[in-house]
This record gives C-alpha cells, sequence and structure tokens, in this order.
C-alpha cells in the first residue's frame, strides 16, 4: 500500500515539473511583430507561401480588434508581397 502510494505521489510530482518546464518555455517564447510573449487572442498568416509559417500575432498590434476575426488573413511580411 504504501509503495503504491509513493509511486503515485512520485507520478504527480513529475507532471508538475513537466508542467513547470512547459510554462517556463511558454514565457520564453516570443511571438508577433512586437516580439513579446503570448497574451490575449491571437492570428497566423493565411499564405500557404508565408515565410514566416507558424508565427502568431497579437490581433492588436496588427489592427484587428479581438472578436473580429476576418475568415482570411495575411501577414505585415505577406500582404506587402501581394499586388
Amino acid at each position: 500500500e504504501e509503495g503504491r502510494k509513493r509511486r503515485r505521489t512520485a507520478t504527480t510530482y513529475q507532471q508538475h515539473v513537466l508542467q513547470q518546464q512547459e510554462d517556463d518555455e511558454d514565457e520564453d517564447e516570443v511571438y508577433c511583430v512586437c516580439r513579446g510573449p503570448s497574451f490575449g487572442q491571437m492570428i497566423a498568416c493565411d499564405n500557404n507561401r508565408c515565410r514566416t509559417p507558424g508565427e502568431w500575432y497579437h490581433m492588436t498590434c496588427v489592427g484587428l480588434q479581438p472578436g473580429t476575426q476576418p475568415e482570411e488573413w495575411y501577414c505585415p511580411e505577406c500582404d506587402e508581397r501581394e499586388p
């Protein structure tokens, strides 16, 4: 019984440590033209040939109002290249 409890506690602690590591990594990541952390509503470029695939932008940084996400949106770099 005690060994079983100890294993469960160790597993819970390991999960806690892993979650803390993931949270710390998330805090170190930067996004958007402002190069800030992830917060609020964010949007990604819909251009299949985007030069920065996987980049996320804070809606307010790119002139969009939260809650009014367009059906299709191009990041500032792709928007400049489009005719």
